[in-house]
């Protein structure tokens, strides 16, 4: 079905209207209002979807691969991570809406533990923890992870188990004990 320009006067003023087989703009009008927009209409989707295609998605967001590969619970927990400077890479703070690559290196901090991970693929979608492998690779140091040790088997030796929660005087005990250490 060729499309067809039709000119329409409504109140005084002159519009343009496209007719055709996507709603409204024949393909060809749709091509080249997305060239002027650098992008390309690889398939004909209604509305703007589907405007690249996967050659031409490079990456992904960064706070979105956190999220996807389990580094963090929710994307926002993740772009706030990024936005307070806990993600890096090359050392370098970054925002939650940078793309992201295969074959970066990121470095999270979470608490006192700096994890490191190597991006193998970029990724938008969360994934079973079973496939995590195939689009991140852990890095992080032997030494890292040993900082994690000792506050878990302090916290083991202070408390009973089944003993409830700490008294405000036992936080407070608990937070003078790690200050010192």
């Amino acid at each position: 079905m060729e499309a067809q320009n039709q000119v329409k006067v409504n109140g005084g003023r002159r519009a343009e209207q496209h007719s055709g087989q996507w709603g409204g703009a024949s393909r060809a009008v749709r091509a080249r209002q997305f060239a002027v927009l650098g992008l390309s209409l690889s398939l004909p989707g209604l509305y703007g979807r589907d405007l690249m295609s996967a050659e031409e998605k490079k990456g992904c967001r960064i706070d979105q691969w956190l999220w996807a590969v389990r580094v963090y619970k929710t994307r926002t927990l993740a772009s706030e991570a990024c936005r307070s400077g806990r993600v890096k890479i090359n050392d370098q703070a970054i925002k939650a809406s940078r793309m992201l690559s295969g074959g970066e290196l990121l470095s999270v901090r979470k608490g006192m533990v700096t994890h490191r991970y190597e991006v193998l693929k970029p990724l938008d979608k969360r994934v079973g923890a079973a496939l995590v492998a195939e689009y991140a690779k852990d890095l992080t140091p032997q030494e890292e992870l040993d900082k994690l040790l000792p506050l878990k088997s302090v916290l083991l030796a202070q408390r009973s188990r089944g003993s409830g929660r700490p008294t405000k005087k036992e936080r407070r005990d608990m937070d003078e004990w790690r200050e010192d250490s």
